[in-house]
């Protein structure tokens, strides 16, 4: 149940401070169920845990419906400048007992990617071997993916503001003898040239 409490507190944290949810990069979704599992529904019928309750399919858990709405609600909020967090998902081919517990209909859902199909079944898909495992591999390519810079489009603003603090506009001459200034704003780090000539040519 680890990725369905990880939605559900990022949802409040959304609530309670949407600058710290931006904070979070990504969240890498292994055979989570967000859409339940047939075998909560079957162990439901022989436990009184009432976590299998809430992992029953969503087709008949309100649980998991709300769940799924505000993940959905939370990734449409992200905006260009900030498209965090991303969500990547994965999921299991391999059967557990006879059972695949969180098959690919189940953990697709609020992913940024096509979900990642192993085979694995639910255990061992989050526990890789060795850093050459392909669920490694997977894992720190979708890390270095949210760090990439590029991920958040290129913006720069430049104005000329003269000494009195006024703007310049586009149609605007510079006058020898006055005092400017630049004005420059981008949305993430870059190197800027700035190159002056005179009108004669000088």
């Amino acid at each position: 149940m680890g990725g369905l409490v990880t939605k559900r507190m990022l949802k409040v944290l959304e609530g309670d401070d949407s600058k710290q949810l931006r904070q979070v990069k990504a969240v890498i979704f292994f055979s989570t169920p967000a859409h339940g599992s047939d075998v909560a529904a079957i162990a439901n019928w022989v436990s009184s845990n009432p976590q299998f309750g809430d992992m029953r399919p969503s087709d008949f858990n309100a649980f998991l419906q709300v769940l799924d709405n505000d993940w959905r609600d939370l990734l449409r909020h992200r905006s260009v400048d900030n498209p965090f967090p991303r969500a990547f998902c994965a999921y299991e081919t391999l059967s557990t007992a006879f059972l695949k517990i969180v098959p690919r209909s189940s953990a697709e859902s609020g992913c940024d990617e096509t979900p990642a199909a192993f085979d694995r079944d639910h255990s061992s898909i989050v526990k890789p071997t060795s850093a050459d495992d392909e669920v490694h591999k997977f894992l720190r390519a979708r890390i270095a993916s949210t760090l990439e810079p590029r991920l958040i489009p290129q913006e720069v603003t430049v104005k000329l503001v003269k000494a009195d603090g006024t703007l310049l506009d586009d149609a605007a001459v510079l006058r020898s003898g006055e005092q400017y200034s630049l004005q420059i704003s981008s949305r993430r780090s870059a190197w800027f040239y700035v190159f002056n000539s005179a009108s004669l040519g000088l």
